[in-house]
């Protein structure tokens, strides 16, 4: 049996053209405590950053920091904690398109992403946006995942932007990564 995770590359990947190299120094909120947190979690560690865990449960974010050695905050992250908040909760997803994980802010840090996509933009990043900040959304981590997955199965990189090219196409958006 072979066995790969392409969550880690797949979320670090759009965030390099931010961020390159390095996260030493940057403070990092992670909103959520599920799978993708963990994921997020262990590429944002793996760069140095400085990570807080912030859920609406509390045990759940203290089982997500302590399995990767974050620190746990408070929910909402107060304003000035952060310079790049990564949405890892439903909210704005699929099931939740027309809700925010933070409905009031604040969005005082650099950069919002949201592993949420969709057609149209999400709340949470219209109001980050709104509020000067760079944003993400999830459809480059999911296509950069992708990219992994069929180099993994097939043995060859496929052409630079024909993924996204293709996302992009299917779902009516432009080919923008990141705004704000």
């Amino acid at each position: 049996l072979l066995a790969t995770n392409t969550d880690v590359d797949g979320f670090l990947e759009p965030l390099t053209r931010v961020y390159p190299g390095s996260l030493e120094g940057v403070r990092v909120a992670v909103l959520g405590a599920g799978g993708a947190a963990r994921a997020v979690a262990v590429a944002l560690l793996s760069r140095g950053a400085q990570l807080t865990i912030h859920a609406r449960r509390p045990d759940q974010a203290a089982d997500v920091a302590a399995g990767c050695g974050a620190t746990i905050g408070g929910w909402p992250p107060p304003a000035g904690s952060w310079d790049l908040l990564v949405n890892c909760t439903p909210l704005g997803g699929a099931t939740a398109r027309s809700a925010s994980p933070l409905p009031d802010g604040p969005f005082t840090g650099r950069m919002v992403y949201d592993l949420t996509y969709g057609p149209a933009e999400t709340p949470l990043l219209r109001d980050a946006r709104e509020a000067g900040c760079l944003t993400l959304d999830g459809l480059p981590m999911l296509v950069a995942q992708a990219e992994r997955q069929f180099e993994w199965w097939t043995g060859v990189r496929p052409p630079d932007g024909v993924m996204m090219a293709a996302a992009s196409n299917r779902s009516g958006r432009p080919k923008q990564l990141v705004g704000g």
